[in-house]
């Protein structure tokens, strides 16, 4: 599944990065917590 940041837009696939979504502690670029998200 494919989540974004509904703060600074970035991206997150799942596949592509190997590890589940819920592993993400925060986003690597705004650093808000993975809570704040839009599912695409």
């Amino acid at each position: 599944m494919v989540y974004q940041c509904s703060i600074c837009g970035y991206t997150y696939d799942e596949e592509k990065e190997g590890k589940s979504f819920s592993e993400l502690i925060e986003y690597p670029i705004c650093k808000h917590p993975n809570i704040q998200i839009l599912h695409t």
